[in-house]
């Protein structure tokens, strides 16, 4: 199919209005996302309710619709319920079921298939956690959860065909540089290799693949908010700084790469205030990597630490 002739949506969901965990919200966004010819169009189509409030939650497609497992409500309070949002006749409904899941924040995040979704890390609003899980996403069942050789919050997981990636994060003495490849056997035990490390530490960055690709972008590295993007090179394991970089230094964003070739990054943190900007870029085959698409569409609230998703 013509990439032109594709859409998908986003959801934008929870996050916080001011520093740390202060303000944190209980609704979401959902962004409608086109190409029409040469245009790339984002459409706001609005804000719907959680149950509860959740900043930095972990979020997964299911079966069941969409899966928001923790987060925290207030400073220093974590929600241990998953929250399933359904959508029906264009209007989203939400129920809340009990977890064994460990509470928790600022996890990295990612499927493992249809059915099953890892959760590596987070914060329990006391410590970084050293212990990862594995949950069946249509039962909510814990799979299984087993310890990890660090503590680890802020950092980003990702997908590259079947391989997964843990990149950067804090694990309470430092922010890290590292890349490890994360291999997850067919008894729910979960390996970390180190297979490479970054130009410099980044925490609350974001991260998305294309073609053998991570881009990794803005962050916090340990002194400033971050408005430069990394690209990783899976093959060949080297890292260059891209020349173009973000309009806004920020941290705690989310990121996504859709419709083949597009990544759209949304919120965050600036160190000043929480976003609402939305920044686009065109991914190409060969350098520069990446061109900037003017975007003027903003979010109806601003958004320290939320997660997305994106469905079609």
């Amino acid at each position: 199919m013509n990439v032109d002739d594709q859409t998908c949506k986003l959801l934008i969901i929870g996050g916080c209005t001011a520093k740390r965990e202060s303000g944190c919200l209980s609704n979401f966004e959902e962004l409608s996302i086109s190409v029409k010819g040469d245009r790339f169009v984002i459409v706001n189509e609005g804000l719907g309710n959680l149950l509860k409030s959740r900043r930095s939650p972990s979020v997964f497609k299911c079966f069941n619709g969409i899966t928001v497992f923790g987060g925290c409500s207030d400073e220093g309070i974590h929600v241990n319920c998953v929250e399933v949002l359904k959508e029906n006749n264009n209007v989203w409904q939400s129920s809340c079921f009990p977890t064994r899941l460990t509470n928790h924040s600022c996890a990295a995040f990612v499927s493992l298939d249809v059915q099953t979704g890892l959760i590596i890390g987070g914060y329990d609003g006391f410590d970084c956690l050293n212990d990862y899980q594995i949950i069946n996403l249509n039962t909510f069942e814990l799979l299984k959860r087993g310890r990890m050789p660090f503590r680890l919050k802020n950092a980003a997981s990702v997908r590259e065909d079947e391989n997964i990636f843990l990149i950067g994060g804090w694990d309470e003495r430092r922010t890290l540089r590292t890349v490890y490849s994360v291999d997850v056997s067919n008894a729910f035990e979960v390996t970390f290799s180190m297979i490479g490390l970054l130009p410099y530490g980044v925490e609350g960055h974001s991260a998305v693949t294309h073609k053998k690709a991570i881009y990794i972008i803005g962050g916090y590295d340990g002194f400033s908010v971050l408005n430069s993007i990394l690209r990783y090179d899976v093959l060949s394991k080297e890292t260059q700084i891209l020349p173009i970089a973000l309009n806004t230094p920020r941290e705690n964003h989310v990121s996504t790469c859709l419709l083949g070739k597009y990544i759209v990054t949304i919120g965050g943190w600036c160190g000043r205030t929480a976003l609402t900007s939305i920044e686009v870029f065109e991914v190409l085959d060969q350098a520069p990597f990446l061109r900037r698409i003017e975007c003027n569409v903003t979010l109806d609230v601003p958004r320290n630490r939320p997660a997305l998703i994106s469905f079609h």
